[in-house]
This record gives C-alpha cells, sequence and structure tokens, in this order.
C-alpha cells in the first residue's frame, strides 16, 4: 500500500473523504522530520491550523501513520506531534461552507469541542455543528490562562457540548480537564452540556468520529441534543475525581495521590473530603450540600471493579468485563555508572558460580524487561556478617524502587502477605533454618505460583498477581539446606569481604544518595539479553549440596543411600545392626539389651533381597529407632514400623506393589507392604504374587560377622 492510499484508508476509517481532507488542507510526508528537526523520521498526515478569519496561523502538527514508542517498560505510542518549545492552539477544521468568524461571533450557534484534530473534522463535516479540536484535553489553555482564541469567542448562552472519548469515566485526568473547561466557560455564561459517548461494540473506547462510522452522523447528533447540562455539584463530584476513585470489590474509597483506603463513613464524616460543600437549590431555598455524600450514589463518581498491579499498563484496565485502576506506575530509569554494583556481583557470585557470575544480574534484567514475567527461582546469598550480601540485596532492590518490598526472616512467619500485590522484587534478609521449614510450603508458592491469595488486615482477601522475584539473605548455612532438591533455589555461599569501613563507603554514600537505583534500573533494561530466559530449574552449587549433606537427618541420609546403592549395601546395613546388639548386650542395664537380643536373633538368618517389610526395617536399623520415636512421639501415636515405613517413603522410597491385590502380597501366612530398598537394583515397581513367592525363594541369607570370626 502506498503512503498516500495508507493515509487516506486511515482518514476514511474516520468519516473523512478526499476532498473534505483536501479542503482542510491536510497532506502528507514520508518524513516528519522535514517538517520539523524535533519530529520523528517517520511517515506522517500533516495538520496545518487556521485562524477564525480562514488564514494560516503558521503553527502545524502531526499524525504520525507509523508511531514510534518511546518510554520503559510502559512502552508510549507517540501518535501526534507538534514543535518543540510551541505553545498549544485550538484546531478550526476549515470545512466546505463554514465560516468560522461568523460562527464564533454568534452566541446563537452551538460548539462542540472535542479532543483531536481528525475528530474535529469529521465532525464537523459531518454534522454540520463547528467543531473546534484540542491537541490535548487541558489544551485549551496555556500556563492556566484561556487561550486567545477562546477569550475572542462570545460565549454568552451560546450550547456548548463537550465530547471526549467514550473512556473518560475511568480516566480522572481527563475528567479533571472537562471539569475545568466547563467551569471556565460557565464562568463565559455558556450553557455547558458534556457528551457521553457509550463504548465500541467490542467493549473498547472510541470517539466522535469512531462513533459517527458506528451509528452515522444523526447518532452522534442526537446523542450531543440529549446531553445533560453541568451544575456546579456535578462539577464538584468530577473534580473530587482527580483525588478519590470507589473500589467496589473493597466497598471502600482509594485516595490516588497515596493508595490509602478510607471507608465510606469516614469519608463522609471526618475526612478532610467531608468538609467540602456546595450550595444547591432545594425548592424556594437555597443549602448546603455535601460533596462527599453526594459523589458516593453520583452517576459522574468514578468507579471501579478494585486495583490492580499491571506493570507496563494503562492507567486504567479493562479485563474481565471490569474496569481496573492499575496501580503501577514507571519507576525512576537515568543512566549512570553502576560499576560499583557490578564489582561486588562479581565479587559475591564468582567464588560459587565462577564464569556465570553474571546469572543474578541476568536474572534481574529479565525481570526488569519482562515484569509480568513470574521468575520461578530466587537466589539465596549465604555467608557470614561483612561479606556484603545485604548490600547487595540493597542496590537490587533501590533498582526496582516503589515496587520492592525489604522484609526479614521475622515476616514470613505472619500471615499477612499485602506486599507481594504490588511486588518485582522482593528481598528477605537475615532468614534463619527454622524460618525456612517451618514455612517451606508458603514459600514455595510466593516464589513459584503466578496468582496466590492476597490476606491484608483491613482488606478482602483476593487473589492477585504475583510477579515478585526473591532474594534471601541468611548468616546461617543450614538456612539453605533444604533446597537441594528443590528446584527454587539457587544457593551461593558469600566469601567473606573483609575491607575496612572507607571500603564500603562509596556503596553506602551511591545508595543513598538516590541515584544508584535509577542507574542500575537503566543498566537492567539496557541489558543484551540475547535470547537468555531464565531456567526453569535453578542451576545446582556445591554450597546447595553441600548445605543438603550437613542438614539431613538419620533416614534422610538412609533413603537417600538407599536411592544410590545396589543390593550389596543390605549385608553392611545387617552388619551394623549386629554390631550394635553385641555393643548393647556388652554394656550391662543398657535399656535397649532386650531389643539387642531380638536383633541378634534376626540377623542369624537374615534375607538378602531388594525389599523389605516396616517390621524387617526395625530389625536391619535398631540404632535409629530412639531418635526417630523421640522426634514423632508428640504427634503421632503410629507403632515403630509404621513410623519407619512413613519416614522412608516421605523421603522418596516407594513400596512394591501387588497385581494381583491392592492389599500387599501374601508372606509367612499373612498381607504384608515391602519398600523397596534397592530402587537401583531395577526392581520393578508392579509384580504378581507368583513372581513375589518366586524371587523369595531364591534370596540367600546373611552369615553372621560374629560367627565367622569365629
Amino acid at each position: 500500500m502506498t503512503l498516500i492510499k495508507k493515509a487516506l484508508a486511515y482518514l476514511t476509517d474516520r468519516a473523512i473523504a478526499e476532498n473534505t481532507a483536501a479542503t482542510a488542507g491536510l497532506w502528507v510526508t514520508d518524513n516528519a522530520r522535514e517538517v520539523d528537526p524535533a519530529f520523528y523520521p517517520r511517515p506522517a498526515i500533516v495538520l496545518p491550523y487556521s485562524g477564525r478569519d480562514g488564514q494560516g496561523i503558521g503553527f502545524c502538527r502531526v499524525r504520525y501513520l507509523d508511531p514510534p514508542e518511546v518510554g520503559g517498560v510502559r512502552r508510549k505510542i507517540v501518535r501526534y506531534q507538534q514543535p518543540k518549545g510551541t505553545s498549544p492552539e485550538a484546531y478550526l477544521p476549515t470545512v466546505a461552507g463554514l465560516c468560522w468568524e461568523t460562527a464564533l461571533s454568534d452566541p446563537a450557534q452551538p460548539l462542540v469541542i472535542t479532543e483531536g484534530e481528525i475528530k474535529a473534522l469529521s465532525v464537523s463535516v459531518n454534522t454540520g455543528i463547528p467543531t473546534i479540536g484540542l491537541g490535548g484535553v487541558f489544551m485549551w489553555a496555556d500556563h492556566k490562562q484561556a487561550l486567545p482564541l477562546f477569550d475572542g469567542i462570545d460565549w454568552t448562552r451560546r450550547k456548548v457540548f463537550i465530547v471526549f472519548d467514550s473512556d473518560i469515566d475511568s480516566k480522572p485526568g481527563v475528567q479533571l480537564a472537562e471539569a475545568r473547561l466547563a467551569q471556565w466557560l460557565l464562568r463565559q455564561r455558556a450553557h455547558v452540556f458534556c457528551c457521553r459517548l457509550p463504548p465500541a461494540e467490542n467493549g473498547g473506547k472510541q470517539g466522535a468520529d469512531d462513533y459517527i462510522v458506528a451509528q452515522g452522523a444523526q447518532a452522534l447528533v442526537r446523542l450531543v441534543q440529549e446531553a445533560r447540562s453541568l451544575t456546579d455539584l456535578d462539577m464538584r463530584v468530577m473534580e473530587l475525581n482527580t483525588e478519590v476513585a470507589y473500589l467496589d470489590g473493597e466497598e471502600k474509597i482509594i485516595e490516588l495521590a497515596t493508595g490509602n483506603l478510607i471507608r465510606k463513613d469516614s469519608f463522609t464524616s471526618g475526612s478532610r473530603f467531608s468538609t467540602l460543600r456546595v450550595p444547591v437549590q432545594a425548592g424556594a431555598k437555597v443549602k448546603l450540600a455535601s460533596v462527599a455524600q453526594a459523589w458516593l450514589t453520583h452517576s459522574l463518581a468514578t468507579r471501579y471493579a478494585n486495583t490492580l498491579f499491571a506493570p507496563g499498563g494503562d492507567a486504567v484496565v479493562y479485563r474481565d468485563g471490569a474496569t481496573w485502576l492499575n496501580s503501577w506506575r514507571e519507576q525512576p530509569c537515568a543512566p549512570g555508572d553502576v560499576a560499583l554494583f557490578l564489582r561486588l556481583t562479581e565479587f559475591l557470585f564468582a567464588d560459587t558460580l565462577q564464569d556465570e557470575w553474571d546469572f543474578p544480574i541476568r536474572l534481574l534484567a529479565y525481570k526488569a524487561q519482562h515484569q509480568t514475567f513470574k521468575i520461578p527461582i530466587a537466589i539465596m546469598l549465604i555467608g557470614g556478617q561483612g561479606s556484603g550480601k545485604s548490600l547487595w540485596a540493597s542496590l537490587a532492590r533501590s533498582a526496582f524502587g516503589q515496587w520492592a518490598a525489604s522484609k526479614t526472616g521475622k515476616n514470613i512467619t505472619q500471615d499477612w502477605n499485602g506486599f507481594l500485590e504490588h511486588s518485582l522484587l522482593v528481598t528477605i534478609d537475615d532468614v534463619s533454618a527454622r524460618q525456612m521449614r517451618a514455612n517451606i510450603e508458603t514459600l514455595r508458592a510466593w516464589i513459584s505460583e503466578p496468582r496466590v491469595e492476597r490476606v491484608e488486615k483491613y482488606l478482602k482477601n483476593r487473589e492477585v498477581d504475583n510477579f515478585a522475584l526473591f532474594i534471601f539473605t541468611s548468616n546461617h548455612r543450614d538456612a539453605g539446606a533444604f533446597a537441594f532438591d528443590d528446584r527454587r533455589f539457587l544457593v551461593v555461599g558469600a566469601p567473606k569481604l573483609d575491607k575496612a569501613k572507607d571500603y564500603y563507603d562509596p556503596f553506602y554514600a551511591w545508595l543513598r544518595s538516590g541515584k544508584a537505583g535509577p542507574a542500575i534500573y537503566h543498566y537492567l533494561l539496557a541489558y543484551d539479553l540475547a535470547g537468555w530466559e531464565p531456567p526453569i530449574t535453578a542451576p545446582l552449587t556445591a554450597e546447595k549440596r553441600m548445605a543438603f549433606e550437613e542438614s539431613l537427618s538419620d533416614f534422610e541420609r538412609l533413603a537417600r543411600d538407599m536411592q544410590r546403592s545396589d543390593i550389596n549395601v543390605v549385608v553392611q546395613w545387617l552388619a551394623a545392626a549386629e554390631q550394635w546388639a553385641y555393643s548393647v548386650i556388652g554394656a550391662p542395664g543398657h535399656t535397649d539389651t532386650p531389643r539387642a537380643n531380638e536383633v541378634l536373633l534376626a540377623v542369624q538368618a537374615f534375607p538378602i533381597r531388594p525389599w523389605y517389610s516396616a517390621d524387617e526395617l526395625c530389625q536391619m536399623f535398631p540404632h535409629m529407632l530412639a531418635e526417630l520415636h523421640g522426634a514423632t512421639r508428640r504427634w503421632s501415636s503410629a507403632t515403630l514400623p509404621g513410623k519407619v515405613s512413613t519416614a522412608l517413603r516421605n523421603c522418596g522410597i516407594n513400596f512394591l506393589k501387588n497385581i494381583d491385590d491392592p492389599d500387599g502380597f501374601v508372606w509367612r501366612g499373612r498381607k504384608q507392604q515391602f519398600l523397596v530398598i534397592c530402587p537401583a537394583a531395577g526392581i520393578p515397581t508392579w509384580m504378581t504374587q507368583t513372581d513375589f513367592d518366586d524371587a523369595m525363594a531364591k534370596t540367600p541369607n546373611y552369615q553372621p560377622a560374629m560367627a565367622l570370626r569365629a
């Protein structure tokens, strides 16, 4: 499609014919920079402005046909642009048969005011109502003073219809602009009407030109004629919309500047808004009405389903057929020197990750560049005091500004998790192994689940998006113990950073200056990931492995050995049980002497096979039973064989399943279940009773070590 055809198609879609565009003086350029050096080198429609006498005023704006995008995470599309440093002007479309000098001088002539030159041209030519176009909703004034053109219009008793886009009720800023314009017009003694366009058929927003295309010009005329005039109370309500909004889901009022929630009773009685009054006519009398009280039920009051956190999204988000207030705003971003941050990162991570020391940088960069992506892994930095781990976490947190949360180990033991709703990064400092283990299921959900139930004081529980990336720091090596077999944690041992105070001073000075966060954020946004994406499973590190080994209980270590060993290890276990029995019997008055005698008798002809019942395992590992019983007696009333079976199965040891009978295998006159203690031997998980009997008949017996010595 040629440039001219593309421009004509754009205008035709807005009910503007080619001859109308020609009359209005519109023209097309393939490089807007030729119109003004500050413009982008993109194809555009040039929109020249004229005065009330129909002559050009030497001012124009452009509408890009291939709009550029600017900004950080939230990419803003630049559709219109005017020369840099110029003041706003009002657009008076040149239309055949329309004399603006006559229209603006005759107060009997209704006027429409809308946002955008294209809309103004479309409404003027299709409805016959002279329509003034604004470059932006506030651009009827310059430095709080009405434009000279507006000052020169006779407004007295003139009907003026303000027609902004259909999404005005969800945009407090546009409502404020409408209210300010309406107030000014009322002071000029005009009759002001605010027209509300309905949403498009697909639920999206539409302007006056879109409405003409969809419903016809006469439909817009009828909509304008049916618009109601504004009262002082209406305008005060619209002004209040710039400060507050009602949240249906919370049944509270949100203060837009702070995010604070106000109860309805406090809003109308006690808050600063409760003192607002406006005179209203009540029959023959005039009384002062509460603006806050009227606002609660007013049709022009701003209402949202609730708040949500949608990084990169518009201030108002349409989702699931409802309108939501987006609490996200772009955090500060500015180029700067980040050498200190990179130096500390390399020091902390190179010892563990070696050449991959920049892995956390990539992780943070991906979060900065893909803020709504849930990264299902977390960083855990473990080291002694003075290693710089908390300093690094603070620098990383500063990059995400108000969308980062700082917590301690004590916070994860509490029920409240409202901070997750508005966090891109969460740092949890000085966490202990006990806190991690006691809350591991909660932490796993926080780290990997994209949706969580928000639980917060004074708010209704509800499910919210969870975009947070987590960084943990700890002085305790065992804090990363649980994480060896968990795909979520990158466990890094921080080396000792044994430096004098003057070494740390530049880091903290940079952090306190407020320049670190914007500089690191800018660096992360510009970081070339070259197609890199976060892994689903965190890299396994030696620190993670070591912490896991140090934390194993006797049964966890036994289960690990079972999963790695072949059947020959059974001989070693039986020899250890035999040695334990002799040591107990040799100790006069030992409380375990009766059990030791039972074990010694049992091992004399103990079978060597890859599966055993829980009773048999109690005889193989008698030295572990006392500890297991002591650890579980407060919450478990199961027998020792039952506890042994549970402990091993919790560590991944499976039991042999009977194809013929789910109750187990018949052995020695009763049905029993058998745990497979050597899965590495290639034992099938399912077996028939016949195959089981055959295998049991072929198993050799253990030769007691003491008997061999004898």
